[in-house]
Order: C-alpha cells, then sequence, then structure tokens
C-alpha cells in the first residue's frame, strides 16, 4: 500500500507500455459497514473529518486523495484519462 499516492501513480506511468492502459479502482471500505447511527451522524461524520484534515494538513485531499486523481495522473504524464 502506498502512502504516497502521486509516487505510485508515477511508477504506474513509468511500467504501464506505450498505448498501454491502467484502470484506478477507488474503494471506500467504511461505508461497507452498517452502523445504526441516526442520519445527523452520519452526515457530521464526514463534515468533522474534512475540518479535521484541513486542521492538520490544509485541506481536504490527505483524507481523499481520489479528489486530485486527475491532476495526478496528468502530473504523472498520463494523457487520455477517463472516468466512469
Amino acid at each position: 500500500i502506498s502512502l504516497d499516492p502521486p509516487a505510485a501513480v508515477r511508477e504506474m506511468h513509468r511500467v504501464v507500455k506505450a498505448e498501454g492502459t491502467v484502470a484506478i479502482l477507488e474503494g471506500d471500505e467504511f461505508h461497507h459497514l452498517l452502523l445504526p447511527w441516526r442520519i445527523e451522524l452520519e452526515a457530521a461524520l464526514p463534515a468533522a473529518l474534512l475540518c479535521g484534515s484541513r486542521a492538520k494538513y490544509g485541506d481536504g485531499a490527505k483524507l481523499s486523495p481520489a479528489r486530485r486523481l486527475r491532476a495526478v495522473l496528468k502530473e504523472a504524464g498520463f494523457r487520455s484519462i477517463r472516468r466512469h
């Protein structure tokens, strides 16, 4: 598991063949859990995580690297980027 998503994407670009394809699947294990929470708590949790991330890192990208994935792929040299 890479703790540095941009480094992982650069490595993917380095090893993929010319005209090759790289597929990235984003998963969110937290939402696979079924918890008996009130809807207010369910709604407040992501907001609190974002607030904490902004306080610690200056933005929310550290908690959700996929939000920056398109830019990271372009920075690594990928040219044809599609989202499905």
